[in-house]
């Protein structure tokens, strides 16, 4: 068989395992490779502000004429904004390579490659994002029909993005997202994760994975208190996440929250990573579940991370005792606890028996 007749799954196997740069290579040095190759470049976009600019343009052309330039929009599974801010980039790269000064800008652009004299994406300073307003993005994101993965946090203007989105009345964008990413942790900034919530809650059906920074409980849910009104406490959210596999909730003054009561919540999870506060940890009954039927629960679990000042020891018997059939992670993550102390009270066989 000649290369060029290989059928298109083998062709998608070989490509899967080549970089951007070489599916690129492979688009353009075959016809009947063009396809597939660029199908695959194109499941992945990560969107600096130099790209982003050029987007704003696109969308301004007519319709017909934008809409060739997208042709491959229906490809992307996943789609991040990278902050590419000159200064920021600059100190990163500085970090990484262990210097605290003495690298300088000439350093770091003949590094990069060096920018362009036209790059008008900012001001002098580089320090003004491009944004696009809430007509470009929603556009852009009708664009992409089947995006799985949608990471605009780290992007400056990421609760404008928000919003846009969940303001909008589209109903051609965002039908099969799986995966919002949150914002980073800030304990000043608690209504970037209030807005992350809102959002995910209105693409509920579809989300596969949730973060939430603080209990549903402490939050504001002004936002989505129409689209769910029976719903008051945290478990009745996440209640409304049908599909929910990936769970990771930091810790909060809630003590009605349980793992067991997340697993109940939210009957598909395969991965839960759960802080525990402090106050749940006096009553070792609030770690097991009150139907020792539920055991069989835990055969779903791919992967379990329990943070906590302390975590009983009724439950660590418990996890000894449950036979997990798919579990590949066991992280127990406990501060201010004497290790030696620790294992007299659990015994050397129980821990050995954890281990394994």
């Amino acid at each position: 068989m000649h290369i060029e007749q290989l059928p298109l799954e083998t062709l998608v196997n070989i490509f899967s395992d080549l970089d951007s740069s070489r599916r690129l290579q492979c688009a353009l040095v075959c016809k009947s490779w063009k396809e597939p190759a660029l199908k695959l470049l194109h499941q992945n976009l990560k969107l600096g502000d130099r790209h982003r600019s050029l987007l704003k343009r696109l969308l301004k052309l007519d319709t017909k004429e934008r809409d060739g330039c997208f042709k491959y929009g229906a490809h992307v599974k996943t789609l991040q904004f990278v902050y590419s801010n000159k200064k920021y980039m600059s100190s990163l790269y500085r970090s990484r390579c262990g210097f605290i000064s003495d690298a300088s800008d000439s350093d770091f652009e003949n590094y990069t490659g060096g920018f362009d004299d036209d790059f008008d994406d900012y001001d002098s300073d580089y320090d003004v994002p491009v944004e696009f307003n809430e007509t470009e993005f929603m556009s852009l994101m009708e664009y992409f029909p089947n995006l799985l993965i949608l990471d605009v946090a780290s992007n400056k203007l990421y609760k404008r993005y928000f919003r846009h989105l969940l303001d909008s009345k589209s109903d051609k964008c965002l039908n099969q997202i799986q995966v919002i990413t949150a914002p980073k942790i800030s304990i000043y900034n608690p209504g970037s994760y209030n807005a992350h919530f809102n959002l995910c809650c209105r693409y509920c059906e579809t989300i596969t994975s949730l973060e939430i920074q603080d209990y549903c409980d402490n939050m504001d849910m002004g936002h989505i208190l129409d689209l769910f009104p029976r719903s008051t406490q945290t478990l009745s959210y996440l209640e409304e996440f049908p599909k929910l596999k990936s769970l990771k909730i930091l810790r909060s003054s809630v003590t009605s929250i349980t793992p067991f009561r997340l697993q109940e919540a939210c009957p598909n999870l395969t991965s839960l990573n759960f802080g525990i506060h402090s106050y749940m940890v006096q009553d070792p009954k609030n770690f097991l579940p009150i139907d020792p039927a539920f055991q069989t629960k835990q055969n779903d679990l791919e992967s379990l991370i329990l943070e906590s000042t302390n975590i009983p020891v009724e439950y660590i018997q418990y996890l000894i005792d449950c036979n997990f059939t798919q579990l590949n992670t066991l992280k127990l993550i406990m501060s201010r606890v004497d290790l030696y102390t620790w294992i007299n009270k659990i015994g050397l066989e129980n821990v050995l028996k954890l281990a394994r």
